[in-house]
């Protein structure tokens, strides 16, 4: 272990997002804990061998005691675990993610949390992507998520990427279009409120959102300092002006 570099921990690092976290961040320098319910699980999804930069922890992301304990000493938090489709069980992790960073890293402690495009605010509008009634229910728990966080003394940012693929094929982020708070293009709101046709609107967007874990999982890990341009804000992604991506048999609101 390196002391001089940024000791992160990777929960939910098991699945796809989780791993990019993992990968990036060795890649930066970093020195990571990945942890999973199942380390067996994780070693083989990981594929590297443990070693100075890599430590791997078995945890249930709703046990706070054990989450507390790995935690400590980390300068970053970043939260994969879980997901949107699993309802309350999802809001029960983010609630225990955010308890056992506040007792291990205090105040202030940096939190990465994964949400989705629909819990940033409509362009030109005081309304989120989930309230509109087109929007899968699934996805009201990204906004409780985002409640706990708001409630918190921690200094978090929710990552909030449209649809992830599989693609070595990325942009820079110089490139890429990151806004905070708001969704990362604009939409023509001036026939008013009708949901029907905002939400069409909204989904003739999507495949400017579509990017690669990869990115998505860049744009968190070179953004762990406390106190950064993203700090205590949604944060949205999207491909530069003119490119579009496209997740092959994906529908909104199905898991993948």
């Amino acid at each position: 272990m390196d002391p001089s570099s940024p000791q992160v921990i990777v929960l939910g690092a098991a699945g796809r997002l989780g791993r990019e976290f993992v990968r990036v961040g060795l890649r930066l320098g970093y020195t990571v804990t990945a942890v999973a319910r199942d380390s067996g699980k994780l070693r083989a999804a990981l594929g590297v061998p443990e070693s100075s930069s890599l430590t791997l922890a078995e945890a249930d992301a709703r046990d706070v005691g054990a989450l507390t304990s790995l935690m400590k000493g980390m300068s970053a938090v970043v939260n994969a675990a879980g997901h949107a489709g699993d309802g309350d069980a999802f809001v029960e992790i983010g609630r225990t993610v955010v308890q056992a960073t506040e007792q291990a890293l205090g105040p202030e402690g940096r939190l990465w949390f994964v949400g989705g495009l629909g819990v940033l605010r409509i362009p030109h509008t005081d309304r989120l992507g989930v309230d509109l009634a087109g929007m899968p229910a699934m996805y009201q728990t990204h906004r409780r998520n985002h409640e706990t966080l708001r409630a918190s003394v921690l200094d978090w940012s929710m990552l909030c990427p449209g649809p992830l693929i599989d693609t070595a094929e990325g942009p820079s982020l110089e490139e890429l279009r990151i806004t905070t708070e708001v969704m990362p293009f604009d939409v023509d709101v001036s026939d008013g409120p009708d949901d029907s046709l905002l939400f069409s609107r909204l989904r003739e967007r999507f495949p400017e959102t579509t990017i690669p874990y990869a990115t998505a999982a860049e744009v968190a890990m070179r953004h762990l300092v406390r106190g950064g341009p993203f700090s205590r804000q949604r944060v949205g992604i999207a491909l530069p002006v003119g490119r579009t991506a496209e997740k092959k048999g994906w529908k909104i609101g199905e898991r993948g």
